[in-house]
């Protein structure tokens, strides 16, 4: 039997965009940058996407939030004036409401993404390799975008950042899908199911 990992989605709760997210074109990742596929991902994302991205959506910015952000290379970062380095915050929820775009350009690693159950809670709407949003139930184009390519990743997330309808569509399934399906209180009900039909 899988029983999935889940999120507190009355914590991880969505709350209305700011303004900010919307005019600077606020793009996240979070991770922990103890992890080497959270810091390659940054990588990818700022060398491969960002400058094409830039393109089209100069004003576009591209925060880098989590624990550990010392590990990352701070001259490749810095490098770009859009790219915002927050590292470790204590309270991570205003950062998904300062934001309009959740990227997630994993292609190794393994393993569901709290990142995603955090930001499919918190109404974000996503772009992730296939990779990245392996273990959900979730379909491209429904509650989130899929990218496998850098072409893709630019073109689905200049997508997003240029239609905030279709963030907001996105946000609000992948929202109602956490809901469904994994939110604790519906995976506490499969767990002392499990365990019912085990010593039944």
């Amino acid at each position: 039997h899988t029983i999935h990992i889940g999120v507190d989605s009355d914590f991880f709760d969505a709350g209305l965009k700011t303004g900010a997210a919307w005019a600077q074109k606020r793009m996240l990742f979070v991770g922990n940058y103890r992890h080497k596929p959270n810091r390659e991902s940054v990588y990818y994302f700022v060398r491969n996407v960002l400058p094409q991205i830039h393109q089209r959506v100069p004003e576009a910015e591209f925060w880098v939030v989590g624990a550990n952000a010392d590990m990352l290379d701070t001259n490749l970062l810095r490098a770009n004036p859009k790219v915002r380095v927050e590292g470790y915050v204590e309270d991570i929820r205003p950062i998904y409401q300062d934001c309009a775009v959740f990227v997630a350009p994993i292609f190794w690693g393994n393993g569901m993404r709290v990142k995603l159950l955090e930001a499919f809670s918190m109404g974000m709407a996503v772009v992730a390799s296939s990779l990245g949003a392996q273990g959900f139930c979730t379909q491209g184009g429904e509650q989130l975008l899929i990218a496998d390519s850098t072409e893709s990743f630019v073109s689905n997330t200049i997508q997003l950042l240029q239609n905030k309808n279709l963030c907001v569509d996105l946000g609000s399934k992948a929202r109602k899908l956490i809901r469904e399906h994994y939110d604790w209180s519906v995976i506490g009900e499969q767990f002392l199911d499990l365990v019912e039909d085990c010593h039944g």
